[in-house]
């Protein structure tokens, strides 16, 4: 009898092992969830320019950490072109990137706030833009970034902190064929509306109106939205002609190094407005989902 308890005992051990093993096998064969991926991904990035400002103030080295940051606001746009709970939870608008902000109001309230170190501030008296991924860009492409390395470091950080509070708190919400259609649309509307802005003189292109303008970024932001918007409409297995013939002009888009021109600029918004009509009017219902709203101002 004692033989057979240290059998059943090693068996039932044995046993545990091998569910173990099957269930992270399980859980590796699935899918990552796109809003956790892009959300985790826009995290990562945010660590990443962190941990080169801080390398940088402390060797005293050039800041080249513009790239980053650029990597990081296109993170930022997929994240909230996703149009998930956890980020209108947290209420992030101009927390991230400062923008719309047509009269650069960031400009002032950041070189109000360096005249001072961080510490001489009461943190919840500083603007949202101070805080911002923003304020970032503004003072690393200032001519003497090394002077301000007390508000990269503390901004960076911050920054590092909201991202991780986003991913934890977006890990108890869904993200099934609802919410995959809200982002879709909500994606469009998000790339619409920063054209919009580019394209407010109709005479002209204006990048000076799109978000983060100081590290040329308005361009790879809007390519960042037309590779989510893609993904997203891969992600519900469905291809009508529509979805077909988009993918096609949004790859075009990806392909291009520099900025369409103005005529094909206002093609391609036009194409983006009717792409997110065609979500909310044909898409949507036919996977019994219903947005509630017409909104092609992104606002």
């Amino acid at each position: 009898m004692q033989h057979s308890k240290k059998l059943t005992g090693k068996y039932i051990i044995k046993t545990i092992g091998v569910m173990m093993l099957l269930a992270m096998a399980v859980s590796e064969a699935q899918p990552k969830r796109y809003d956790l991926k892009v959300m985790t991904e826009y995290a990562s990035s945010v660590e990443a320019l962190r941990d080169s400002l801080e390398h940088s103030c402390r060797t005293k080295g050039d800041f080249e950490e513009v790239k980053l940051w650029q990597e990081s606001a296109q993170k930022w746009f997929m994240v909230k072109g996703l149009g998930l709970p956890a980020v209108e939870f947290m209420q992030l608008d101009h927390k991230v990137i400062f923008w719309p902000d047509s009269k650069d109001r960031l400009k002032n309230q950041v070189e109000t706030a360096v005249q001072k170190t961080p510490d001489q501030h009461a943190p919840e008296t500083l603007p949202a833009s101070v805080l911002s991924l923003s304020a970032i860009e503004y003072l690393i492409t200032q001519t003497h970034s090394d002077e301000y390395c007390d508000w990269l470091t503390l901004i960076a950080r911050q920054q590092v902190l909201t991202a991780d509070k986003i991913v934890s708190l977006q890990q108890y919400y869904e993200f099934a064929t609802f919410e995959k259609v809200t982002a879709l649309h909500a994606s469009i509307l998000l790339s619409h509306s920063q054209l919009k802005e580019v394209l407010s003189n109709p005479n002209k292109a204006n990048w000076f109106l799109a978000p983060a303008w100081r590290s040329e970024s308005g361009w790879l932001i809007t390519q960042a939205l037309a590779s989510q918007v893609i993904e997203l409409s891969l992600t519900l297995e469905t291809n009508s002609k529509e979805l077909v013939d988009a993918r096609k002009l949004l790859q075009a888009v990806l392909e291009r190094s520099e900025p369409l021109e103005l005529e094909s600029l206002v093609e391609y918004d036009a194409k983006l407005v009717a792409l997110a009509s065609y979500v909310e009017q044909v898409l949507a219902p036919s996977l019994d989902v219903y947005l509630g709203f017409n909104n092609f101002d992104g606002d």
